[in-house]
């Protein structure tokens, strides 16, 4: 086996019951003896106080958060309700590409496809635009 890959778990409790059942594979052979790394996904290095994991930081909207002036891409990767409501339009005018990994399923398929993104969900139909 010996492919090296990534998964963020909220716990090592999460990654086990995961594994346990038979829900963590590795991406390139399939193979389930997979070891999860360490990792720290609550550690806070700057000193700053860290936001709780079920909530966004305090200040700004999602557009300001997710920085996405001149990204090729945007990759949503959590679950805080201020990144469930984006003004897509404003998101568009400032990004060089148009194209949305959403690894939450936040968005709905439809609606992307009317904002003329390139949308890539887990497990759903990918949406082509003309990039």
């Amino acid at each position: 086996h010996g492919h090296p890959f990534e998964g963020w778990f909220a716990s090592e409790d999460d990654f086990l019951e995961q594994k346990g059942r038979s829900l963590v594979q590795c991406p390139v052979c399939g193979d389930a003896q997979v070891v999860k790394k360490l990792s720290a996904p609550r550690l806070n290095l700057s000193g700053a106080r860290s936001a709780p994991t079920d909530q966004a930081p305090a200040s700004g909207n999602a557009v300001a958060l997710a920085k996405p002036q001149d990204a090729d891409a945007l990759a949503v990767c959590t679950e805080w309700s201020i990144f469930r409501t984006p003004e897509w339009d404003r998101v568009k005018a400032q990004m060089q590409g148009h194209v949305v990994f959403d690894g939450r399923n936040l968005f709905d398929v439809h609606e992307m496809k009317e904002q003329g993104f390139y949308y890539n969900s887990m497990g759903r139909t990918t949406i082509h635009s003309s990039i």
